[in-house]
């Protein structure tokens, strides 16, 4: 990580690392019957880069992976991405841009979003966002902030997924309660564009209330709520958004926890109403040996549907059991062992699918360029 070594000033550090594992994947398109079974070989290569000065600092964050099948070429496939992050602080308020490209493939890309994994496509995302905040005071801050998303899908034709973009913006205002109270109150307002696909345009709105609280610094809780309206052309809805969570930052145990609600665009050309919840928990049982364990799940549903019928429901959900051994300063071993389930309320059956993993890691040392 990037504060395992303290960046001098106009200097760029990075920290280069890169993975290879080998991998048995059942049913890898979550068929709701059984599919095949295949191996895979995965090389995969990253860094961060950062450069800072006393008042700003520069982060990129590149990655490229590449997944080879022994049996089924057509699940090959490349991704590539690269995150962007610059922030600069005066005395009474800060600046933050965020800029994030991704070319990888709809087999992980829609898994919890859309379901649409039967089929091998590139999918494309690039996004920004960028805000100020204000200081109003020592216990108060307002800040705004713009985004922008563009997702495009090559050879989608037959597939149900379509190009669609996305802009948003928001505002809040923060005030400090007491020591280990905080309270928000933020405003956000989007819309959706499809251009393939005409009357496809929408609009959502939310105000949120939130509420955070950290005793002794082991333990913090947040929880925020309020109501969230959305339009077409020829339709509305209200209803309502919410997000709870916890955390424990212990000297050998992480633990998170969430449970939300939320609406969010996807390549069905529609906006969901995403209820998730997610758990990780990571032990260290020695200096060298850490346990890491994720669940999550996934009910998604589409809004505004013109159709007349009610829009399916998909229900996804994961869990992850790692290892990860520390052989040599720079070199670790991994395992892992997973399962995902994937339904459509309107299919019969579900699509099960079991993964295995087996992998060396390097992790290079900061070094300054």
């Amino acid at each position: 990580m990037l504060t395992a070594a303290p960046i001098r000033a106009a200097e760029w550090l990075i920290v280069p690392g890169a993975r290879t594992a080998s991998e048995y994947v059942q049913n890898p398109r979550l068929m709701p019957k059984d599919g095949e079974d295949d191996a895979t070989i995965v090389g995969e290569a990253y860094a961060q880069l950062a450069y800072a000065t006393e008042v700003s600092k520069l982060s990129l964050s590149p990655r490229i992976l590449a997944s080879r099948f022994e049996s089924d070429s057509n699940l090959d496939y490349d991704n590539r991405s690269l995150g962007a992050d610059y922030n600069r602080a005066w005395e009474t308020w800060k600046w933050a841009t965020s800029a994030n490209f991704v070319q990888d493939t709809t087999l992980t890309s829609e898994l919890g979003r859309t379901g649409f994994v039967e089929a091998n496509r590139v999918h494309e995302a690039a996004s920004l966002s960028f805000g100020p905040t204000f200081t109003l005071s020592e216990r108060a801050q307002f800040g705004l902030q713009g985004q922008g998303q563009k997702t495009h899908y090559r050879d989608a034709l037959g597939t149900g997924l379509v190009d669609y973009n996305y802009v948003a913006g928001s505002g809040f205002v923060s005030c400090v309660y007491s020591e280990s109270t905080q309270l928000s109150l933020t405003v956000r307002a989007g819309e959706l564009r499809v251009p393939d696909v005409t009357g496809a345009d929408k609009q959502d709105a939310a105000v949120r209330i939130g509420w955070n609280y950290s005793d002794d610094g082991l333990w913090s809780y947040n929880a925020s709520a309020g109501p969230s309206y959305m339009k077409s052309e020829f339709l509305k809805d209200d209803g309502y958004v919410y997000q709870v969570g916890v955390k424990r930052a212990g000297e050998r145990t992480m633990l998170s926890a969430s449970l939300s609600r939320d609406v969010t665009p996807t390549g069905r050309g529609a906006l969901t109403r995403s209820d998730q919840l997610y758990v990780e928990l990571d032990r260290g049982i020695t200096e060298r040996l850490h346990v890491t364990l994720s669940i999550n799940g996934v009910r998604n549903e589409d809004q505004l549907n013109q159709s007349g019928f009610e829009a399916p429901k998909l229900t996804y959900a994961t869990a992850n059991l790692g290892w990860n051994w520390q052989v040599a300063e720079q070199w670790s071993l991994s395992f892992s062992v997973s399962g995902s389930t994937q339904k459509y309320s309107n299919v019969p059956g579900s699509g099960d699918s079991y993964r295995a993993s087996i992998g060396i890691v390097w992790n290079g040392q900061p070094r300054i360029l």
